[in-house]
């Protein structure tokens, strides 16, 4: 009876996971409408709809020249700055991502039925990748845009695929994702190395030079302005600098004495010291003396960085993906999380202990709780498959599983190397991936014993 039971659920998901995706959303959307993080950075992009309106022109009081963050969320604001289309817009699209991968995956048949049902379940349940969407920040139309494009890059990798248009407008929707958040500037290169690594089972070297060739025609704009307005052609922000340095300050007690923190004092004190009080930490001429520091930092003392590297990695490990602010509201500000935090150490030690709360408490804790572990076990589990999943996907030629990984611990090196701040968030999709193939090749594994 029992698995029957399990029979009919495994056909319901399979057949109406979209759905179920689509009730969760506008629940995850309403507890995280108060969400916090990168609220401070609004204001700049509000800032680049005012460029945008005046054809490119810099002007108000934020950085000036304005090359931080990267403008493409500033187009969104451009047309509007109603919070609940935005959100709803971000949802919509990362829906359409996750059944346009899911429908591929099935199509060209690029994963067992059991791991496509896995990546089925493990999607509709996963609430970090409900949150990133339910946020006004640039990493959702990043993650939406760069699924579309791998779907793509997949399809007109195979074998059978002749079309010139495929590998035109995957490197076109990677390239706009760039425009929102620049982190995965090299990831085209590194595809390209895979590429001519995976002849035969990739695409054709030519497909995928045109591929990376569309990538970067997309950054053209941005080249442009940033070379009016700087006098230098940039393919990223100008934050390059800030978070390198910043980043050495992620190891406790590191003896260079610096802090992850925008107003880091030996930062600060190194800027004033060139430029004066007036110099903007993002600035072009900040981040280029910053980045030539902390490559002196480190050839200086590198076990140093070894140590800070050695921490960064295990908090990539074990810090999972963005878990949402379900927590917060108006009566606990501004210390809904710390408030959080303690709610969750007394709940660890006696579970108990919600019952006295109101309902209201009790939903938002553990959504939030639920979150937070569903995040960090995914991450956790996909990390200690990866040398499992790159052996039987270099040896099985999987390119759907080999881009994943790639997309992992590309993302991992970064936040390695640099300021931690939200960790697996950009690459969890990816990490489903790669956890549902590892996860089958274990089941596979135990039916032939």
């Amino acid at each position: 009876m029992i698995t029957n039971v399990i029979r009919r659920a495994g056909t319901l998901l399979n057949k109406y996971y979209l759905a179920f995706m689509i009730v969760v959303s506008p629940f995850v959307l309403v507890l995280n409408w108060r969400a916090k993080v990168m609220r401070g950075i609004l204001p700049n992009y509000l800032q680049f709809k005012s460029v945008f309106s005046s054809w490119f022109q810099p002007t108000g009081s934020a950085p000036d020249p304005l090359t931080f963050p990267m403008w493409g969320y500033g187009w969104l604001l451009f047309f509007t700055e109603n919070k609940l289309i935005l959100l709803l817009f971000q949802l919509a699209l990362g829906l359409f991502s996750t059944w346009f991968l899911i429908r591929d995956l099935e199509k060209c048949k690029l994963g067992s039925p059991g791991m496509i049902l896995s990546i089925k379940f493990l999607m509709v349940i996963a609430f970090p990748w409900y949150a990133l969407h339910s946020l006004q920040w640039p990493h959702s139309p990043t993650v939406s845009l760069m699924v579309l494009s791998f779907v793509l890059f997949l399809r007109f990798s195979e074998a059978s695929s002749k079309s010139i248009f495929l590998p035109i407008i995957s490197g076109a929707l990677f390239g706009i994702s760039l425009n929102f958040r620049s982190d995965f500037i090299f990831i085209p290169l590194l595809f390209l190395i895979l590429s001519l690594l995976l002849r035969g089972s990739g695409p054709s070297l030519v497909r995928a030079v045109m591929w990376v060739l569309s990538v970067y025609i997309m950054l053209l704009p941005w080249a442009f302005y940033t070379h009016k307005v700087t006098g230098h052609y940039l393919m990223t922000s100008t934050n390059g600098g800030a978070v390198l340095y910043c980043g050495l300050g992620q190891l406790p007690g590191n003896k260079w004495g610096i802090t992850v923190s925008d107003e880091d004092p030996s930062m600060v004190r190194l800027l004033r010291e060139r430029f004066g009080d007036n110099i903007n930490y993002v600035s072009y001429e900040a981040s280029q003396l910053l980045k030539k520091e902390f490559f002196r930092l480190v050839r200086e003392d590198p076990k140093e960085f070894l140590r800070k590297a050695a921490y960064a990695a295990f908090r990539v490990w074990h810090n999972g993906a963005y878990r949402g602010e379900f927590f917060e509201r108006p009566s606990c500000e501004p210390n809904c999380e710390t408030e959080f935090l303690r709610i969750r150490r007394h709940f660890m030690r006696h579970p108990l202990t919600l019952l006295p709360l109101p309902m209201n408490i009790r939903i938002r804790f553990l959504a939030e709780f639920y979150s937070d572990c569903f995040g960090r076990i995914i991450v956790l589990l996909s990390f200690l498959m990866v040398p499992a999943t790159l052996l039987y996907s270099l040896k099985s030629k999987n390119l759907l599983i080999l881009s994943s990984i790639l997309f992992i611990l590309y993302n991992a090196a970064i936040n390695i190397i640099a300021v931690n701040v939200v960790s697996s968030t950009l690459t969890f999709v990816f990490h489903i991936n790669n956890f549902s193939y590892g996860l089958d090749l274990i089941v596979q594994r135990f039916r032939k014993s």
